[in-house]
């Protein structure tokens, strides 16, 4: 046995492997393994089980053969970067049990093979490319009780009537392809079926062949055309888990009946069109997990929701207006997650709330509540993200010295005033503080140096005021600080040159940086987000990547040169200096920062020529050095070609192309410098900037994955003893 899981073990794996032939398991997962996969691995004749998922291997499946590989009962190549066709005869090794191949590259037509010799009892090909018809022979394997086929490609028409002679199925997933499912018959019985997942399958009622599923525990049915009420026999069923979002459907009310969804434990129907709560929520006790989001619900939250056994609780964006008190003999102890953002909530919170001795993440934020945040919040000592943003609270609470489990606290968006609550600094775990657009009152929190997983500070639009001047008393240092806001604020003076040597984070670059690659604020079901501005626009990470780095000191009255040592800052990707009261030139240093894609240094007082050196920052995109008093030509080469008039308009003493101002022999024009070799494709820009022009006026949701995508963090598939995060499982 070569077992060396969940290790940090990095490289290729050398063809010698194969030489192992007494070798029955092979264990490699979740390491930091590439490259292809030795062919020779196919042929070890003794190997049993061979687990190398949650590498970063390449290329093709080895050609694994009938006799090469005589006892291998498992095989598992998931979570990989593998390329290239399935081989069907991959499904006919003689002791093969268990095939996972989900979550790769793989394209291509399954070609069918014969199903009577296949021992196959779990397969899964989700989260591929894989197109065509899905292979028949596939629901003719006799021993078959797992399978899934979803987020592919997969084309036509799928009978259920097909995978009725699979007396062992226990689990079938078709999500997510291009797939019409039906039935010839009505009255389809699978007696071992437990979960069945269908979403996006083109559905437009709900299959009457469910009917006879006794069974079944889990039903997803989401993202297809369904409309109308639920019938009967789906809701006095025996499902412990049904989702049914996406579709226009509800639940006829009136119906309370002892048993009804009796054991259900997770009810999920984001965007169904449901106007009122469920009433047979009334009479289930083992509900844990509930959501209604993004539906049409008004009024009241009524009492009877709560249920002792509930643990995430997620009503956002609906139209509530405001939260009954929670019936006195009903303890929540096991509410985690309370998600109520995007209403009309007014008023304050239920007294109750205060009570949840198991609450880690509410977020009320996007509501109109108002008065005085509650005390209580900030003395819960199980709450890890504090949302309130975007209400019109007044008062922020003085003590959260408690709150020793806090990682993200937003306010954002709020009408705080006075000063800024020492007491945030006992937050030791706090790693987003956001208190932006609010009234707040203080000179910089120079106390924050005691947070030293304080990730993301933003403080923009507020009245704070005064220099940046770093105590002399002690060491001073935000080691992991990486985004920070102090835009429109009062903070004057020259721009402290040891404050910018304090920014850690901001010093590494991105090569250095690499193994440290994460999101910030993901939780199991929620994601933090922040807010950003560049050239002015506002932007909303809807994923909060370390290696996005910002430095936002616009709209104050800094003065003074901008320090050399700002071109020290190696991993910045946004810097903006803009409307402020800087003068002399810009600083050539700036040149160094290689991972730069926004620049504003917009509305100074800067002089003299624009520094060769920034010609160099070859994934600069947006650049705005507008009305300044800078003088000479304007640089050509790499980015420089691609910049507008309106990046250096209001600089009467510039001349060349863009600009209508021809240069004269007294303004010579720099030659463009030579672009390293791969210089274009050391790395991807994270942000297409001339997308953000397009979201003026609406502001721009961004979210990110390796860069920025608008999809969410969804990796379809199973795996072993990894966590999957949000959407997978575990």
């Amino acid at each position: 046995m070569v077992s060396l899981y969940e290790t940090n073990f990095t490289g290729k794996l050398p063809d010698s492997i194969g030489n192992l032939k007494a070798m029955t398991n092979l264990l490699l997962y979740t390491c930091n393994f590439y490259g292809s996969i030795p062919r020779s691995l196919a042929n070890l004749t003794s190997v049993a089980e061979i687990d190398i998922s949650y590498n970063k291997f390449e290329g093709t499946i080895p050609a694994f053969g009938d006799f090469s590989v005589p006892k291998l009962q498992d095989l598992r190549l998931s979570f990989n970067l593998l390329t290239g066709k399935i081989e069907p005869r991959i499904f006919t090794l003689p002791s093969l049990k268990i095939l996972y191949l989900n979550d790769n590259r793989l394209s291509g037509v399954v070609g069918e093979f014969s199903a009577s010799s296949s021992v196959l009892e779990k397969v899964y090909l989700n989260g591929n490319n894989l197109s065509g018809g899905i292979p028949r022979s596939i629901f003719e394997i006799p021993s078959l009780s797992f399978v899934s086929l979803a987020a592919n490609k997969f084309t036509g028409s799928v009978k259920m009537d097909a995978f009725q002679n699979l007396e062992n199925l226990t689990s079938l997933d078709l999500s997510f392809n291009s797939l019409t499912i039906g039935a010839d018959k009505q009255d389809l019985v699978f007696p071992m079926l437990e979960e069945m997942k269908l979403s996006r399958c083109n559905l437009t009622e709900f299959p009457a062949f469910l009917k006879n599923l006794e069974q079944l525990r889990t039903l997803n049915l989401s993202n297809n055309q369904i409309r109308g009420l639920v019938p009967k026999w789906l809701w006095t069923s025996s499902l412990n888990e049904l989702d049914l979002s996406e579709n226009e459907v509800d639940f006829p009310n009136g119906h309370e009946e002892n048993g009804t969804f009796s054991p259900l434990g997770k009810l999920t129907m984001r965007s169904c069109n449901v106007s009122e709560f469920p009433e047979f929520l009334k009479v289930t006790d083992s509900l844990w997990y509930l959501d209604l989001s993004g539906n049409k619900m008004e009024g009241k939250v009524p009492s009877w929701i709560w249920k002792s056994s509930l643990q995430y609780v997620n009503i956002s964006h609906n139209s509530l207006d405001s939260i009954q008190e929670f019936y006195p003999n009903i303890t929540l102890d096991l509410l985690a997650t309370l998600d109520i953002r995007g209403n009309s909530l007014r008023g304050s919170l239920p007294r109750g709330i205060c009570k949840l001795s198991s609450l880690s993440i509410l977020d009320a934020s996007h509501n109109k509540l108002n008065g005085s945040i509650p005390e209580c919040l900030g003395m819960m000592v199980s709450l890890s993200v504090l949302n309130l943003q975007r209400n019109k609270y007044t008062r922020i609470p003085s003590n959260f010295a408690p709150a020793s489990k806090l990682r993200s606290l937003n306010i954002n968006g709020n009408l705080l005033e006075g000063n800024l609550p020492r007491s945030i600094a006992n937050c030791k775990m706090l790693e987003v503080l956001d208190l932006g657009n609010n009234m707040i009152t203080d000179t910089f929190p120079f106390w924050m140096d005691k947070l030293p997983d304080l990730k993301v500070l933003v403080l923009k639009n507020n009245k704070f005021y005064g220099q940046i001047q770093l105590p002399a008393t002690r060491n001073f240092s935000l080691p992991k600080l990486g985004i920070i806001d102090l835009s429109s604020n009062n903070f004057t003076g020259d721009l402290p040159r040891d404050f910018l040597e304090s920014l850690d984070e901001m010093l590494m670059n991105r090569k250095s940086k690499s193994a440290a690659f994460k999101t910030i604020g993901q939780y199991e079901y929620y994601q933090d987000s922040v807010t950003i501005m560049s050239k002015g626009y506002e932007m909303v990470l809807v994923r909060i990547l370390t290696i996005f780095v910002s430095l936002d000191l616009s709209n104050n009255r800094f003065v003074g040169q901008i320090p050399e040592e700002i071109g020290e800052l190696k991993s910045l990707v946004v810097l903006n200096l803009s409307r402020n009261g800087f003068e002399g030139g810009i600083q050539p240093s700036l040149g160094d920062l290689v991972e730069l894609e926004s620049l504003d240094l917009s509305q100074n007082k800067l002089s003299g020529n624009i520094p060769q050196q920034l010609t160099g920052l070859t994934f600069m995109s947006a650049f705005n050095i507008s009305y300044n008093n800078l003088t000479g030509s304007v640089p050509r080469g790499n980015q420089f070609e691609t910049y507008t008039n309106d990046s250096y308009i209001g600089n009467v003493g510039l001349c060349g192309q863009p600009l209508s101002k021809k240069c004269t022999s007294d303004d010579p024009v720099p030659q463009p410098p030579l672009l390293s070799d791969g210089g274009s494709s050391e790395k991807e820009s994270l942000f297409d900037w001339r997308f953000a022009v397009s979201g003026y006026g609406c502001g721009v949701v961004v979210g990110s994955a390796l860069g920025y995508t608008f999809l969410p963090n969804f990796r379809y598939g199973r795996g072993r003893r990894v966590k999957l995060g949000r959407w997978g499982r575990k």
